[in-house]
């Protein structure tokens, strides 16, 4: 999310498509690098009820080691 630099109604609903098909499909969603507005759009939306705040990672890095995490593989 890092080239995201706002979040609008037309975004939270494509993103909130993409967060529903991935689960459903059994994918884990990983939004990384969220600047403020779009940060402060997803607070208390059901996109990141769906996804989970443990989901948010600081860095493209955390994202990384959390999905190594979540398949059972060593972080780095």
């Amino acid at each position: 999310m890092r080239d995201v630099l706002a979040l609008d109604s037309t975004g939270m609903h494509a993103l909130g498509d993409v967060v529903h098909r991935s689960r459903k499909d059994g994918t884990t969603v990983l939004l990384a690098d969220v600047h403020m507005q779009p940060l402060v759009a997803l607070t208390n939306s059901q996109v990141l009820e769906e996804i989970g705040e443990d989901s948010l990672c600081a860095t493209l890095n955390d994202a990384l080691i959390r999905a190594r995490a979540l398949v059972g593989q060593p972080g780095s």
